[in-house]
């Protein structure tokens, strides 16, 4: 018994510092009864009440994520015990992702200091605040540190089995989140010769079990929507933001998503319409509204880069408590210096790695970079766009100072 709690103790530590933590920051920003239902919440909701209760798919949110958060509605739950629930596992998924970045970082360095990314991983605002919502950030961002626990053991055991498993949850995650779908593809290419010697190994299973699931998911928009794809996301996105912020600019109007024309015209259509009408947009200020819709782009990734949390910005005084809008303040301008510092350092160390790292660390820098610059399809998101790459950015950061600086090598 003792041997196991010595072992585990850098484990138990981080829980208990998280449990901690979660606990301080509900008090302080009253995160926990807001009361407050919001767009995309309400969202994911829908789709998981479409697949258990309706047994069809939903446009926007794909089968994955409806799967894991709407569970408590196969036992005929209601909405509430939805929310009850998504609170839970995002809890067990933003704990989980500390506890593995613990994992990853002792594969290099010594176990003390291991423990100092995981510890810090803690304390991300936004991060923390998204563990309040009925969203898929926690879930993905676990999703992808299990995918690079597993790569970290397949380059350090070369068992094929570990690489089948990391690119088939890697596939996986395209069901939590469909930004994700191009991002697999570039992880099975970094593999292409491994998976073709290995094609005939059992473990390739997974991966083909993954593939069917999205192809699935693909097929049931088409039989329902009419497009074989895995989500109308991206084209509602891009239409209602950047689509919309650049046709604003050209024409010297303001942008506004609460009044925005666009949206409201958007979505007065089916979904294979509005894939249409995206398409057809994004080409015609692709050729006619080039420089507008540049710096549309540019704007948007600024200011997903400079935001705080979205959910701390709008969050309310419902207990009356007289710390509170100095405690808001504050957890929002560190939400809002954590987003800048954290993805400058990682735009640096993912950059540094994409052309100098090991094939391990440069996936990691290419899954960085790509959040980066995939968030300016969209803004007036806060931080949440980004928050999710910051565990990931104190791994390049510590592997930056043990193989360039030689600090602390294992």
């Amino acid at each position: 018994m003792r041997q196991l709690f010595f072992r585990l103790r850098f484990h138990m530590l981080l829980v208990v510092f998280a449990l901690l933590w979660l606990n301080i920051f509900d008090f302080i920003s009253q995160m926990s009864i807001q009361g407050v239902i919001y767009p995309d919440c309400s969202s994911y909701l829908s789709a998981a009440k479409s697949l258990y209760q309706l047994h069809i798919g939903n446009q926007y949110r794909p089968m994955g994520i409806a799967a894991i958060i709407g569970f408590p509605l196969l036992f005929g739950f209601s909405d509430d015990a939805v929310f009850e629930f998504g609170y839970f596992v995002n809890v067990i998924c933003w704990i989980g992702t500390t506890l593995i970045i613990f994992e990853i970082a002792r594969t290099f360095l010594k176990q003390q200091y291991a423990f100092i990314p995981a510890l810090i991983s803690i304390f991300f605002i936004g991060n923390t605040a998204l563990v309040f919502q009925l969203m898929s950030e926690n879930i993905f961002m676990f999703t992808i540190a299990i995918f690079f626990f597993l790569l970290t053991k397949y380059f350090t055991t070369k068992a094929f089995s570990y690489l089948s498993a990391a690119l088939a949850l890697a596939i996986f995650a395209i069901l939590i989140k469909p930004g994700m779908f191009f991002l697999a593809i570039i992880f099975c290419l970094f593999f292409i010769r491994e998976l073709f010697q290995n094609r005939k190994a059992k473990s390739t299973l997974l991966l083909y079990f993954s593939t069917a699931l999205v192809l699935v998911q693909c097929a049931g928009l088409r039989y329902q929507f009419g497009n074989f794809t895995v989500s109308y996301i991206d084209a509602v996105t891009y239409y209602n933001y950047l689509g919309s912020k650049s046709w604003c600019l050209k024409n010297n109007v303001k942008f506004d998503q609460q009044n925005n024309r666009r949206h409201d015209y958007m979505f007065s259509f089916e979904p294979k319409m509005q894939k249409q009408i995206a398409a057809s947009d994004m080409k015609s200020q692709l050729q006619n509204n080039t420089i507008p819709l540049l710096k549309s782009y540019v704007d948007d990734v600024k200011g997903n880069m400079v935001s705080g949390s979205a959910y701390i910005e709008v969050s309310k005084d419902v207990r009356g408590a007289n710390y509170f809008e100095d405690s808001k303040k504050i957890l929002l301008a560190i939400s809002k210096w954590q987003n800048i510092i954290f993805t400058v350092l990682g735009t640096i160390t993912g950059l540094w790695f994409l052309f100098k790292g090991d094939k391990k660390l440069r996936i990691m820098a290419i899954f960085v970079l790509y959040i980066y610059t995939s968030s300016g399809i969209s803004c007036d998101q806060g931080d949440r766009f980004h928050v999710i790459t910051f565990p990931f950015v104190l791994l390049l950061a510590a592997n930056f100072l043990v193989k360039f600086q030689n600090i602390n090598p294992k």
